[in-house]
């Protein structure tokens, strides 16, 4: 006989097993093909060939020791830090403006997030308009206001691109962070907030001891995993300059497209597809102590 409790925990565990099934070989088959076809020398596209190919770490060396890999590293953390923090400050100032109570909150929340739902080719054509070097609306705007004295080429110009693919990024990355804060603020009492105004507390005074205690464990969960998608961002920067001019923009995620799709060189793709992971699993692993830490408090 078994007890009720048990038959209830063998319920729970067999109702979720075909979905956790299914969201392994997911993520576990296409992680084990990655690997593999990095340790296969000539891998080809034809991955039933490639199972007789030996394995050899004798790529490894090469990809890791160029200095062109290190660079196109290099250009993805500018990336990566230029569009993360930013649109963070952005959705916390957003946040803490739709916390509070004023006509039309709701309908302003529905636009603060919509940015988020639009498709990344459709905010990169957006912006690609915007900033055109001949009828682009921002380079009228600026010379008008005389920041620029003359129309730039803002997604031609290597010194001006990747500040140009990091815009739309910032645009369709914020609304994510502002949805977490915002959440988070919610759930804060207001009572604190009243004790606060009869001790005298100013705004700043606030915030620091309130509101972000009440939000850093969100913010921090919120980063990594907002740093994470901008790690491996494609869209936006493939259908802007697809990684040009003269590599400008050519991040980790367009470089392995590269090499995979232009190239053919599934070897080498494969490779920095799994350099790629493991930079990826090495933020977590600095940060995640951070989150936990805050968890515990």
């Amino acid at each position: 006989m078994i007890h009720p409790r048990v038959r209830k925990s063998l319920l729970s565990y067999g109702l979720l097993m075909p979905a956790f099934i299914v969201s392994t070989a997911l993520i576990v088959f296409p992680l084990i093909v990655t690997f593999s076809n990095s340790l296969k020398p000539g891998a080809s596209m034809n991955f039933s060939k490639n199972w007789a190919i030996p394995y050899s770490f004798s790529r490894y060396k090469e990809v890791i020791t160029d200095a062109r890999t290190w660079m196109v590293m290099l250009r993805s953390f500018v990336y990566l830090f230029g569009s993360l923090f930013p649109s963070y400050l952005l959705g916390l100032a957003t946040a803490l403006l739709l916390n509070r109570k004023f006509p039309g909150r709701r309908v302003f929340r529905t636009l603060a997030i919509l940015p988020w739902a639009i498709p990344g080719v459709v905010a990169s054509i957006m912006f690609v308009w915007m900033f055109d070097s001949t009828y682009g609306v921002m380079n009228f705007i600026l010379t008008k206001l005389r920041i620029i004295d003359e129309y730039k080429l803002w997604f031609y110009d290597p010194s001006l691109v990747m500040f140009s693919v990091i815009l739309p990024t910032i645009w369709k990355g914020y609304p994510f962070f502002t949805i977490s804060i915002l959440a988070s603020l919610q759930s804060i009492s207001l009572d604190y907030y009243e004790a606060a105004e009869v001790d005298g507390c100013g705004a700043i005074r606030k915030f620091l001891h309130i509101t972000w205690p009440g939000i850093k464990e969100t913010s921090v969960l919120s980063l990594i995993l907002n740093g994470l998608w901008s790690f491996r961002v494609f869209d936006i920067i493939y259908s802007t300059t697809k990684g040009g001019p003269n590599e400008a923009t050519t991040t980790i995620a367009i470089q392995i497209y590269n090499e995979a799709f232009q190239y053919f060189d599934i070897n080498k793709a494969s490779i920095l597809g799994v350099l790629a992971f493991f930079v990826s699993a090495i933020i977590v692993f600095i940060f995640y102590p951070i989150m936990n830490k805050e968890t515990q408090l």
